[in-house]
């Protein structure tokens, strides 16, 4: 072969997927195909005939909600719930109350797709809310309690107004909560991606512990004690005259004044 004519180079092979690997990539299309049809398969669509009924329960101070309810508080002397859902769903709402709390959910956790899935819950006192799930959660009037707790998670949106003592957030999840009204003390633990927005709830001392990616918008007239990691943000009003804050990894803790 002449000098001037390069000898032609080998052509590499095209590497290709082990059969382990695509054991793997295929067991993990089945299982994310499976899920879907699992889901499909459990849940059961509204009849899109809506009705409505009351029950009245024993007295209770907690309530556990779960499941995708719209949710509305209202106080009152008398215990109930009233239900607005599809005539088909009305028998598959679980609503029970022991050892005082009120607990609401879907029997055997089934998967509902409601035309409308509406509660309207009266209580005489309140001083716990736990919320899982995706539902929604408002209130008509402030929600007055010396002691206060809510336990959030999920993606739940909750809206509500407040007048309390002392008044404990744990919010983890995706949620997202607005609080205004009044409290003397706020202490707040959030967690993952949720966001709460308590500008407009007029607090003394708030104390806020924040990990993750989540933000958060809150007031102190006299104390602010903050410690943030992750990634998230606190925004803090009402001019403090007391600060503690302490940050770490690449998140803000600032004044919104």
């Amino acid at each position: 072969m002449p000098s001037y004519i390069s000898k032609p180079k080998p052509i590499k092979k095209m590497k290709t997927l082990k059969p382990l690997h695509i054991w793997f990539v295929s067991f993990a299309l089945f299982i994310t195909m499976a899920s879907c049809v699992l889901v499909d398969s459990r849940s059961i669509a509204g009849d899109g005939n809506l009705v409505t009924d009351t029950l009245s329960l024993e007295r209770f101070e907690n309530i556990d909600l779960g499941g995708m309810f719209n949710v509305t508080l209202t106080r009152g002397n008398n215990p109930q719930v009233i239900i607005e859902t599809d005539s088909n769903l009305m028998e598959l709402v679980n609503i029970q109350v022991k050892a005082g709390t009120l607990t609401i959910s879907t029997r055997n956790n089934q998967i509902l797709r409601p035309t409308r899935s509406n509660l309207t819950i009266t209580y005489p006192e309140l001083t716990r809310v736990s919320i899982s799930g995706a539902g929604t959660l408002r209130s008509t009037e402030p929600v007055e309690s010396r002691e206060l707790t809510f336990d959030i998670s999920g993606a739940g949106e909750i809206d509500l107004i407040v007048d309390a003592r002392i008044l404990r957030t744990n919010l983890s999840g995706a949620g997202d909560l607005r609080l205004k009204g009044e409290a003397g003390q706020h202490y707040i633990d959030l967690s993952g991606a949720s966001h709460l927005q308590s500008a407009n709830l007029i607090t003394r001392e708030t104390l806020i512990s924040l990990s993750g990616a989540g933000s958060a918008e809150v007031y102190a007239s006299e104390l602010i004690d903050a410690s943030l990691s992750g990634v998230g943000s606190i925004r803090y009003y009402g001019n403090p005259a007391q600060r503690k804050v302490s940050s770490a990894g690449i998140g803000t803790i600032r004044s919104g004044n």
